[in-house]
C-alpha cells in the first residue's frame, strides 16, 4: 500500500490524494489499531492527503462491515487515535447523526463524516442540513439492504427509497428534460452483467452469516506473545 501510495503521489501531483484503510481488524490475529496508526503514519509521509477509516477485517468478518448502530458506536473514540498522530484530515464512516457528527468534529475526534447508506435513503441530506430542514431527513435504519443486495451481485435498493438506482427514469434527477437520443434503458445493460445473471439475487432472501471468522493459522515471523523472553 505505501508503494502504490508513493507512485501515485508522484503520477499525479497535485491531485488530492486518499487512502481508505480498516482501522482496525477485529478477530485473532488481526490488524491491530497501532498498526494501522503506524500505517497511516507511513502513507501520510508519503504523500496522503487524508486518511479514510473503514472498521473490522473486511469480508471475513462481516460483524463490522455489515455494521448496526452498536457496532459503530466506538468508530468516534477509534478515530481520535489517528487524528492524534496525523497532521492531515481523518475521515470516518457510518455515522449518520448530523448532530453527534458535528459534536464529534468539535471534539477533535477526527474532521468529515463520510456518508454511504445515509445518502441511499435521502440523496438531499447535505443540503436539508444546510437549509436548517433537520426534521425533514430520512434516516438510514440500517437494515443493510443495499449492502447485501450489492454482495449478491445485485444493483443496491433501499426499502424507504424507492427511487435508488432508478433515477434515470425520474425526471426530477435529470439535468435538463431527456433528450431524444438518450436511451431510457442504460445501453450498458444490453452487454450482459454476469455477476447478476449467475447469482439468485431474485430470491426474497439472501442468506448471510453473522460472522465470517478466519481460521487463525498462528502469529507470523517476529511475534512474540506476551511475556515471552525475547
Amino acid at each position: 500500500m505505501n508503494e502504490v501510495c508513493e507512485q501515485i503521489r508522484y503520477a499525479c501531483p497535485g491531485v488530492a490524494l486518499g487512502v481508505r484503510i480498516s482501522a482496525e481488524e477485529h478477530f485473532e490475529g488481526g490488524l491491530t489499531r497501532a498498526e494501522m496508526v503506524d500505517l497511516a503514519k507511513d502513507l501520510e509521509a508519503r504523500g496522503a492527503d487524508y486518511i479514510s477509516l473503514s472498521d473490522g477485517g473486511g469480508y471475513e468478518e462481516n460483524d463490522h462491515l455489515i455494521t448496526n448502530k452498536e457496532r459503530v458506536a466506538h468508530i468516534p473514540e477509534t478515530a481520535r487515535d489517528f487524528k492524534k498522530a496525523l497532521r492531515i484530515p481523518v475521515f470516518v464512516a457510518a455515522q449518520h447523526d448530523p448532530v453527534k457528527a458535528d459534536a464529534d468534529i468539535a471534539a477533535e475526534k477526527y474532521d468529515v463524516s463520510a456518508l454511504g447508506r445515509q445518502l441511499f435513503i435521502d440523496l438531499e441530506y447535505a443540503n436539508k442540513l444546510a437549509e436548517g430542514r433537520t426534521h425533514e431527513i430520512k434516516r438510514c435504519t440500517r437494515c443493510n439492504t443495499c449492502i447485501m443486495r450489492c454482495q449478491a451481485g445485485s444493483t443496491a435498493a433501499c426499502p424507504h427509497n424507492p427511487w435508488l438506482c432508478r433515477e434515470y427514469a425520474s425526471d426530477e434527477f435529470r439535468i435538463g428534460p431527456r433528450q431524444k437520443h438518450e436511451p431510457l434503458i442504460p445501453p450498458a445493460w444490453a452487454a450482459g452483467m454476469p455477476a447478476i445473471e449467475n447469482r439468485p439475487w431474485w430470491k426474497p432472501e439472501i442468506p448471510a452469516e453473522e460472522k465470517y471468522w478466519r481460521p487463525f493459522r498462528g502469529a507470523g515471523p517476529g511475534y512474540e506473545k506476551e511475556g515471552d523472553s525475547k
